[in-house]
């Protein structure tokens, strides 16, 4: 029954309602004084008048008839109707409302548990989920059954901002998760035109002196200085208090090594680039980003890409004369600090592998101490970066 059709009833009610009265004035069962309960003539052993028993009888079938609309309501809203809490609601159209009220204010909140402010939140949103079920409380739960795939795309949440610093899905937690995906292809997708992905820095302390349980799989953020502009990159390798943990990214920590078939960078014995021994007391740049030819020492390409901060390499001197050493370091160092390769007399052959750091210039100095000189050769078999 539409709500129509319970104003008619009603108005036919009180219709007859007032028809009654005025029965019951004209056979004179009751006068027209101001207060006629006082005179009601009674027509019941109990003491109950006529026409009370009637009211009474009058309201009963309107409390009857709410009992049945109510009883009879549509299980679900149609398009157009009030929404009804509760119930199945549907619609062909889609339904908008807006928030007119504060920035910090919520468009609309889904409360399950304890009471939370309905006036402010800690972000402004347009929808937001709250909750305090102790069983896996989920703020907001999306969920699709539709196969996803590069065409369709289907996703069980999507956030969208187009503002500044605005963010299309933002969720917080204070004690469990305040994320969790789980996806037949990909737990979670994300882009952007800055970065796919922010991982803000947790602590300052390392994982290894953290005492809370971590399960294998957790990433986490450590703020390598104050000013949380330099950090490191951890990953949990196995489970456990505090688990075992390995740092896979940081200032001071070479990257991912990436081998290289051997590749010529030097030769001192070829015209180019700098031919001729190299005399004690002597050094010479190496210019790591170019590939040289075996016999003629020209450039044939790109040996070290840019971004690396280390390289493995193999030193060989040949045509030694006397004894002395060669020391491979960084184009910034001005000092020898330790020999990469030694020769104590005059025609040897020698071989040595070793790895040092660099700079963004992808540039080496080779030093020659002792007394003698020696030609020498440089390959590289790697880097870092």
């Amino acid at each position: 029954m539409s709500s129509d059709e319970v104003t008619q009833l009603r108005t036919e009610v009180d219709r007859l309602m007032r028809r009654l009265s005025d029965l019951e004035r004209a056979s004179g069962l009751v006068d027209d004084s101001p207060d006629d309960s006082e005179h009601e003539t009674s027509m019941e052993p109990d003491g109950v008048s006529r026409r009370q028993w009637v009211r009474a009888a009058a309201a009963a079938a309107v409390g009857g008839t709410a009992a049945v609309v109510a009883g009879t309501r549509p299980v679900a809203a149609a398009s157009g109707d009030p929404l009804v809490l509760g119930q199945t609601n549907t619609s062909g159209i889609r339904t908008r409302t807006d928030y007119t009220g504060g920035s910090g204010g919520i468009g609309h909140l889904f409360q399950s548990g304890s009471v939370f402010s309905l006036n402010t939140a800690a972000y402004p949103a347009a929808l937001a989920g709250y909750t305090t079920a102790e069983n896996q409380p989920n703020g907001i739960y999306g969920f699709t059954s539709v196969p996803s795939d590069t065409d369709t795309g289907a996703s069980a949440v999507v956030g969208f901002a187009n503002g500044a610093n605005s963010t299309g899905v933002r969720a917080e937690s204070t004690t469990g998760t305040a994320v969790r995906a789980t996806g037949g292809r990909y737990g979670v997708e994300t882009s952007g035109d800055t970065a796919a992905m922010v991982l803000i820095p947790t602590d300052f302390r390392q994982p290894t002196e953290l005492t809370d349980f971590h399960a294998g799989g957790e990433l986490y953020v450590r703020a390598a200085s104050d000013s949380g502009l330099a950090v490191e990159l951890w990953f949990c390798v196995v489970g456990g208090e505090p688990g075992v943990w390995t740092q896979i990214a940081g200032p001071s920590l070479p990257g991912t090594f990436r081998s290289i078939t051997p590749t010529r960078v030097y030769d001192s014995r070829s015209p180019s680039p700098q031919p001729g021994v190299l005399a004690a007391g002597s050094n010479r740049i190496v210019d790591l980003a170019v590939a040289r030819n075996l016999t003629t020492g020209a450039g044939i390409g790109t040996a070290i890409p840019e971004g690396a901060n280390a390289i493995a390499f193999n030193l060989a001197i040949v045509n030694t004369s006397g004894s002395g050493f060669l020391s491979v370091t960084p184009s910034f160092e001005t000092a020898v600090g330790a020999a990469t390769i030694n020769w104590s007399q005059s025609g040897q052959i020698l071989n040595n592998g070793s790895i040092v750091g660099i700079g963004t210039d992808r540039k080496v100095k080779v030093f020659a101490g002792g007394s003698g000189s020696t030609n020498f050769i440089l390959d590289v078999t790697g880097y870092w970066i």
